[in-house]
């Protein structure tokens, strides 16, 4: 079997700049540390750094001592900042693509726009990018979204996305914007890794039997990826390689392998050396 690896895969700048931040307070030791939310979509490394001592808090209000760290999902700005005026040690590890798209809102309210964005409702990322500004943002659900249905109310709008959303999804949904709305600003916040990624693995999905996607079930990253490949091959989504049933790779002479942006490398070379196997 021929392995065909993505151009880039694996943990993008954000996740790397996140994970460090826990390295650095671990290193140091001083004080306990607690991670507000799963601070990426990983399972293996959620429990890797479960081992070192970081125990995951399911939102702000149950840290009571020691050092909390946002995930890179972000939360609202509001609710952090809450959280210090009651002398909680709050530190932000908010990957800088999220926290971008909460400036541009604040920017286009300034403007007296209308708000669109282009995602999951209930994903932290969108819920941390819109909670302070909820009667100026629209999240709209591309999986739902209809151009008939769709009648914006305003004569100024602003459109942004989900930094992990699917490209091609983002320029279909701002076409409807653009013919519907007499002045538009658009902005695609898609994450440069995420966009990559996803342009990487359509390359190689063209030219392969199997297209093996490495990431947490609920990496919305990951499932973009899997979106995308499936289009062009047979795709699988799973998070480790052990879970695959290898009676799909019968008859696999090329099998491609691309990773969501919180894989770590070891899960990619451990499927690589699974593969090379066949």
């Amino acid at each position: 079997m021929e392995i065909i690896l993505t151009k880039e895969m694996g943990f993008c700048n954000g996740v790397k700049m996140a994970l460090k931040t826990l390295d650095k307070l671990i290193e140091n030791k001083s004080e306990k540390i607690y991670s507000i939310g799963e601070i990426i979509h990983n399972p293996d490394v959620i429990k890797e750094y479960e081992r070192k001592g970081v125990k995951v808090l399911k939102n702000i209000e149950e840290l009571n001592e020691g050092i909390g760290v946002v995930r890179a999902h972000g939360l609202p700005l509001s609710i952090i900042e809450d959280a210090r005026k009651k002398g909680k040690n709050i530190i932000d590890a908010t990957c800088p693509f999220v926290r971008n798209i909460s400036k541009i809102i604040e920017k286009e309210i300034k403007e007296n726009s209308k708000i669109f964005l282009i995602g999951e409702k209930d994903h932290p990322e969108v819920v941390a990018s819109t909670y302070d500004y909820k009667k100026y943002v629209e999240v709209i659900d591309y999986e739902n979204f209809s151009s008939n249905n769709f009648k914006p109310k305003c004569k100024k709008c602003a459109v942004l996305a989900q930094t992990t959303l699917e490209e091609s999804k983002f320029i279909k949904i701002t076409a409807c914007f653009i013919e519907k709305c007499s002045e538009i600003h658009i902005y695609n916040t898609i994450c440069p890794a995420a966009k990559n990624r996803q342009k990487y693995a359509e390359e190689v999905a063209k030219k392969v039997d199997l297209m093996i996607i490495l990431g947490g079930k609920k990496s919305s990253n990951t499932k973009r990826l899997f979106e995308v490949c499936k289009k062009f091959t047979k795709a699988i989504h799973i998070e480790r390689i052990n879970e695959i049933n290898p009676d799909l790779l019968k008859g696999v002479k090329k099998a491609g392998i691309t990773a969501g942006t919180s894989t770590p490398e070891w899960i990619i070379e451990e499927a690589i050396n699974f593969l090379e196997k066949y």
